[in-house]
């Protein structure tokens, strides 16, 4: 069995599942993974990188939830308002390792995400929702991607999109190389 790191930025309700003779959910929204067990990002099994104060990941119900009860969001007011600083740069993910068995074909990643940033244009993606596949090798730093860039050297990016003044939950699916 292989593992993967899969990380995430901006708010997010994920499911990902592995095709082979029968599917296996290795995150579940309303279980492993999702956001339902826990009031942290780290209560319900993932890890943060980037500030723990002000455009910080939360857990709660604040903006709304796609489903359940909960839902991942930045606050900069420590998870009481859906909202961020936007005069102060900062880079936050959340990842965790997955264990993807041999005998999958493929994999089948889906979310649903809203955004409140600023909506710009390039060369301007100053507010940017980026997934990424990465080998459990690989640890995100905040320090990176630089400017208006959606890679990261030693990840693929899966999904990446600077339109943020989405109100309402838009589903992402995407299907990531078994190989990676």
């Amino acid at each position: 069995m292989k593992k993967v790191s899969l990380f995430l930025t901006l708010l997010i309700a994920a499911t990902l599942s592995f095709a082979q003779t029968t599917t296996v959910v290795a995150v579940d929204p309303a279980g492993a993974g999702g956001f339902e067990s826990a009031g942290t990002i780290a209560g319900n099994g993932w890890t943060v990188v980037g500030p723990t104060g002000n455009n910080a990941w939360n857990v709660g119900s604040v903006p709304g939830v796609f489903a359940g009860s909960n839902c991942a969001y930045i606050s900069n007011t420590s998870g009481t308002t859906y909202n961020y600083a936007r005069a102060s740069l900062s880079r936050t993910y959340f990842y965790r390792d997955i264990a993807i068995p041999a005998t999958a074909t493929a994999i089948n990643l889906s979310f649903y995400y809203k955004g409140a940033g600023e909506n710009s244009t390039p060369p301007d993606n100053w507010d940017q929702l980026i997934v990424f596949h990465a080998p459990t090798s690989f640890t995100p730093v905040n320090t990176a991607p630089v400017g208006t860039a959606s890679t990261l050297a030693g990840a693929t990016t899966i999904f990446a999109s600077s339109e943020q003044s989405t109100v309402a939950w838009t589903q992402v699916t995407a299907t990531i190389p078994v190989a990676a």
